[in-house]
C-alpha cells in the first residue's frame, strides 16, 4: 500500500488518555468503597471481593493495551514494521480476556450486592445462576476467540496465519453477539431489580427515589452496549 494514499495519523496517546482517566477514576471509586465498608461500617463480602478482583482484572487489560499502543496501536498499519503489526495486535487480543472478565465480575459484584439487600431466596438463586452465567458466557466467548485458529499465533501474525487453520468467523461472530446480547439484559435486569423491593424498605420517599436512581444507573451502559457488539 502507497504510504502517501492515508494519513500519518496516531490516534494510540487519545485512546491511552481516555482509557487511563477511565481507569483512574474506577480505581479512586473502588478504593473509596472498599475504605468505607471495612473501615467504616465494618462489614465486606463477596461483592466487594467480586469488585476488587475486576479491579485488578481490569487493570491488567489496560497495561496489555497500554503495550499495544507502544507497538503501534491506533496506527494505520501502512506505517508500520511487520513486527509491530504482529506485537501490537497480540497485545490487543491478549488484553480482551482481561477486559471481558473485568466486566463480568463487576456485574457479579452487583448481583451479590442485590442478594444481600434483599434477603430473598428466590430472587439470591436467580441472581446466583445470573452470576455464573455470566463467568461461563465470558469464558466461552475467550475460548472460541483463541480457539478459532490453529495455532493461535494465526489470529495476530498474518504470516502464521497463511499456513494455520481457522473455523468460520461467524462462529465467533455468533457468540461474541450471544454474550454481548447477555450481558445487555444483566444491566437491565440489574438496573431494574432494586425496584422491586426498594418501595417496602421503611424509609421515607425522598430516600427511596434517591436510591432509586443511583441503583438503577446501571441502565446507562445498555445503550453502550452495541458499540461493543459491532466491534467484535
Amino acid at each position: 500500500m502507497n504510504n502517501n494514499a492515508v494519513t500519518n495519523v496516531n490516534k494510540g496517546p487519545s485512546f491511552l488518555t481516555s482509557l487511563w482517566v477511565s481507569s483512574g477514576i474506577a480505581i479512586s471509586m473502588v478504593i473509596a468503597r472498599l475504605i468505607v465498608r471495612v473501615r467504616f461500617l465494618r462489614y465486606h463480602g463477596p461483592d466487594d471481593y467480586f469488585i476488587a478482583a475486576s479491579l485488578v482484572v481490569g487493570v491488567v487489560g489496560v497495561c496489555l493495551d497500554t503495550v499495544s499502543v507502544r507497538h503501534g496501536l491506533g496506527r494505520h498499519e501502512a506505517f508500520l514494521t511487520l513486527d509491530q503489526i504482529v506485537q501490537a495486535t497480540k497485545y490487543n487480543f491478549i488484553a480482551i480476556p482481561f477486559n471481558l472478565m473485568s466486566s463480568a465480575l463487576a456485574k457479579c459484584s452487583v448481583c451479590f450486592f442485590l442478594i444481600h439487600v434483599n434477603q430473598s431466596k428466590l430472587a439470591g438463586r436467580l441472581l446466583l445462576a445470573a452470576s455464573i452465567l455470566l463467568v461461563v458466557f465470558s469464558t466461552v466467548t475467550i475460548a472460541v476467540l483463541f480457539g478459532q485458529c490453529t495455532p493461535p499465533q494465526a489470529l495476530w501474525n498474518p504470516e502464521v496465519r497463511a499456513t494455520g487453520n481457522c473455523i468460520n468467523p461467524s462462529i465467533n461472530a455468533g457468540v461474541g453477539l450471544a454474550q454481548a446480547a447477555f450481558f445487555v439484559v444483566a444491566d437491565l435486569c440489574f438496573a431494574f431489580f432494586p425496584l422491586t423491593f426498594l418501595w417496602t424498605l421503611q424509609m421515607n420517599r425522598r430516600t427511596k427515589f434517591a436510591l432509586a436512581v443511583v441503583l438503577s444507573l446501571g441502565v446507562m451502559q445498555v445503550p453502550l452496549s452495541p458499540v461493543a457488539v459491532t466491534s467484535r
